[in-house]
């Protein structure tokens, strides 16, 4: 087994935590990043994710996903010091933070949107 991401130094307020909760396919990223065993994923592979989350039955395509992750789901999580991203190559590096994770968590099962 892998070793789980780093934590994140940084301690988000509520308020934080809420307003990145708030938008569903920003909520859908955070899921996808909460299950990843790596530090590092590429966009492919939450855009795939939300695109399953919101089509379970997997006729989704990841184009559409992909830009608005790119454009402001990603930015706005690098910007709260979740990940680091780089537009560049698309590399998204997520940091644990327990605070964070505990309310994805919550979220998540109260949308049965996670296998656990």
């Amino acid at each position: 087994m892998t070793e789980r991401n780093p934590v994140s130094p940084i301690t988000l307020s509520l308020e934080t935590i809420f307003e990145l909760l708030s938008e569903r396919r920003r909520r859908y990223t955070l899921y996808a990043l909460y299950e990843t065993e790596n530090d590092g994923i590429y966009l492919d592979e939450p855009a795939s994710h939300v695109a399953q989350l919101e089509a379970p039955d997997d006729q989704s395509s990841t184009e559409p996903v992909e830009p608005y992750l790119q454009e402001q789901c990603l930015p706005t999580l690098a910007d709260a010091n979740v990940i680091n991203y780089d537009p560049r190559t698309n590399a998204v590096h997520y940091w644990q933070n327990p605070s964070l994770e505990e309310w994805v968590e919550h979220a998540a099962f109260k949308e049965n949107k996670l296998d656990w």
